[in-house]
């Protein structure tokens, strides 16, 4: 498998391609501690206090590819604990979906199975550690999600969506809605609502506990209206004292909007708590 790593040629910034290897198990790719295995890309480090999980927003244009694709993967050689990045399996050519926030059909909910195997993966590596999630947008979503569950200590997410209903594209998320269900009902089952909003997940509590890191760019207007609103509305009710580990950080740049940072600019919009997981 080859993916863009970018570096700087002659003070040009260029994209270079690296080879990484692909194993047929999960186990061989533990073993070899660097490489992928299916949509699972892995890099062990020397500190194990934490397991890092970044999951992958929409991927468009060159992105979008039979090949599993990996937002992030660059990051891990920067970081100080292990690092798990997750592909979305149902977002392919083949499928015509460019996001299917990990839902999966609705007999076989995809986030369910990823953290079936992402608890495989950390009793192999590191049996103690706390997982640490992090995404931007569709990402976001999943990392929150994940949070929400009670599988992460900590979450990062930038400018995610929190109920998929609504999403700005809507053709997309009634493609995706359309695959879950096997049918263009376009309704979600009501037992399944907590999949598609993290606000009904939350309300299970499994969450309390985890820091939850929100940061939002002022500039993407409908993400922040359509998302991030309806969670404070709903986290700073006082009855359910949700908010004591939550943390919500703004930021403005009209460039991004709804882009996700680089990672120095990351590094800068989280500030201390990521920075510490850096080398």
């Amino acid at each position: 498998m080859q993916l863009d790593s970018r570096k700087k040629v002659d003070g040009v910034v260029k994209s270079q391609p690296t080879v990484i290897p692909t194993y047929q198990s999960i186990d061989e790719l533990l073993q070899a501690g660097f490489g992928t295995c299916g949509h699972y890309f892995f890099q062990n480090n020397e500190r194990k206090r934490y397991i890092l999980v970044f999951f992958n927003g929409a991927m468009n244009g060159r992105h979008h590819s039979e090949t599993p694709l990996f937002n992030r993967w660059s990051w891990a050689k920067k970081c100080r604990f292990p690092v798990v990045c997750v592909s979305d399996p149902a977002v392919a050519p083949s499928t015509g979906l460019h996001i299917d926030w990990y839902l999966g059909r609705k007999d076989d909910w995809t986030l369910e199975k990823i953290w079936a195997q992402l608890h495989h993966i950390r009793s192999v590596i590191a049996p103690e550690a706390e997982f640490i999630v992090m995404g931007s947008s569709g990402g976001g979503f999943a990392a929150l999600q994940s949070t929400m569950m009670g599988h992460a200590k900590e979450c990062y997410c930038i400018n995610p969506q929190v109920e998929l209903w609504r999403f700005q594209n809507q053709p997309r998320y009634f493609a995706s809605l359309s695959k879950y269900n096997g049918d263009d009902s376009g309704q979600i089952p009501p037992e399944h609502l907590h999949r598609f909003s993290v606000i009904e997940a939350g309300k299970s509590g499994a969450h309390r506990g985890s820091n939850i890191f929100y940061a939002r760019n002022n500039a993407d207007v409908s993400h922040v209206r359509d998302h991030y609103l309806p969670f404070m509305a709903e986290f700073s009710a006082k009855p359910h004292n949700r908010t004591r580990k939550i943390h919500h950080i703004s930021f403005r740049d009209a460039t991004l909007k709804h882009k996700p940072p680089s990672y120095e600019q990351t590094l800068k919009i989280f500030g201390q708590p990521f920075q510490r997981l850096m080398k």
